[in-house]
């Protein structure tokens, strides 16, 4: 495979240069910072910026679109559409599913946070499922009847528990125990004890918008990151309070959550972020900055969860993009400012998937 050129704007945490990058099979194989290139036939050119994490999904769901029930608990409860659509999916109707998402989350995403349901099984599913090309998929495992939790600590990237439960502590101390993250659902419909969810001290907790400011102080105290995923809630008529968690000091990330409910497009979940935190009260320009920091891991860069992620280079860290490391990168339509906050605004306000030229690594 030949080596890929991208040329163009580089964005950085505090500003833009001009730069050119080599990625040869899903690796950066150099980079010039101060120059541009455009007389190579292999290269592609535009604002190169950090492949997205999307830190909350479900990629197993795509299969089960149609009618949505308006209630939450008809979906995802027990009895509920997904769980049907789960149990009476045949293997191939899976791995299309899988695919089909897979697909659609891709453009400018280059890791995903896929909270793995069928415990061992479902693992192996999602690993026969993802083509070459796809975004890096870390599967956070959920323990299914007799499956040895220790087996599924071992072969998941991580634990995803879908809500607040006794018992939980065993399992969160193989974890520990693995170096593995544990996370769980925690005051998506309503608010749960916080006092639970700290002495499980989990790596990372999704929703948490019907929690107070005291529990969301909480977690803010003691670093543990918080995926939101603004969209996927608001299809179910759920307030989605993003600019006073963040007031509260929470480490935040952005999220699509589930494929049956809304388009898994990173895009349109910065959009929908933004206009969170206007209507909040927020300015334009600082609101693009903290959205597009969720959007990348900045939030959560102050937690331990990056770190526990195999791979994943920060793109806020000195000496970013580097040489021989996996080509976490997008470029998309140019920006015609070099202004490094109107850039940033544009991408979280205008720009969509239909905007993304290349997304790596790409092997």
């Amino acid at each position: 495979m030949g080596t890929v050129i991208l040329s163009g704007k580089l964005l950085f945490p505090d500003g833009v240069q001009e730069a050119t990058i080599g990625v040869k099979d899903g690796i950066i194989d150099f980079v010039d910072i101060g120059s541009t290139s455009t007389s190579d036939d292999d290269t592609i050119t535009g604002t190169i910026i950090p492949g997205l994490l999307d830190l909350h999904s479900h990629i197993g769901d795509h299969g089960a679109r149609g009618y949505l029930p308006h209630s939450l608990e008809e979906v995802v409860f027990p009895g509920g559409s997904k769980e049907m659509f789960l149990e009476k999916a045949s293997h191939q109707d899976m791995i299309g599913s899988i695919r089909s998402s897979l697909e659609e989350i891709l453009p400018g995403v280059t890791r995903i946070l896929d909270f793995r349901e069928g415990g061992i099984e479902g693992i192996g599913l999602l690993e026969e499922a993802t083509p070459p090309g796809s975004p890096i998929v870390y599967a956070f495992g959920r323990p299914k009847g007799e499956d040895d939790i220790n087996e599924l600590v071992n072969i998941a990237s991580g634990i995803g528990i879908p809500c607040l439960v006794p018992g939980l502590e065993g399992i969160r101390e193989i974890c520990k125990r693995a170096k593995k993250p544990f996370s769980i659902h925690v005051s998506e419909l309503f608010r749960e004890d916080i006092g639970k969810v700290i002495e499980l001290d989990p790596d990372l907790v999704i929703h948490m918008i019907s929690g107070n400011k005291d529990d969301w102080g909480q977690l803010s105290e003691r670093s543990i990151p918080v995926a939101v995923c603004p969209r996927a809630n608001q299809a179910f008529g759920l307030d989605v309070p993003l600019k006073d968690m963040l007031d509260e000091g929470l480490l935040i990330g952005l999220g699509t959550d589930n494929a049956l409910a809304v388009r898994q497009d990173m895009f349109r979940e910065m959009e929908s972020a933004w206009m969170l935190l206007r209507k909040g009260g927020s300015e334009g320009i600082e609101a693009s900055v903290q959205v597009f920091d969720m959007a990348v891991g900045r939030t959560i860069g102050g937690s331990d969860l990056i770190s526990m992620l195999p791979g994943f280079t920060p793109w806020w860290k000195t000496g970013w993009p580097r040489v021989g490391e996996p080509a976490h990168l997008s470029l998309i339509k140019g920006s015609t400012t070099d202004d490094h906050e109107m850039i940033i605004s544009d991408i979280v306000r205008f720009k969509g998937q239909n905007d993304v030229s290349w997304t790596g690594p790409s092997e």
